[in-house]
């Protein structure tokens, strides 16, 4: 099964926003540096168990996209609000 459109719409805003934090990064306050460096290890983790759940067979997948998505959206939300400072 192919990740559905939310979770790879998910997916793209999280890693412009990611992007983003990433180039900022230096200019930002200690805090924020952790913040971000707690949000990539998360990243990588995510990055990794994304890559797994596309192999899972079809009859989980769509449990596992579910919850793909769901930490998808908080990692959104991180990078979101790491980002208003």
């Amino acid at each position: 099964m192919k990740e559905p459109k939310v979770v790879k719409e998910l997916l793209a805003t999280v890693e412009t926003l990611r992007d983003e934090m990433r180039v900022q990064a230096n200019l930002a306050s200690k805090d924020a540096r952790d913040e971000l460096h707690r949000l990539e290890e998360r990243w990588k983790s995510l990055d990794r168990e994304r890559r797994r759940v596309a192999e899972v067979v079809e009859e989980t997948a769509e449990e596992s996209w579910a919850g793909m998505r769901m930490a998808l959206e908080e990692l959104r939300d991180g990078y979101r609000r790491l980002r208003k400072g």
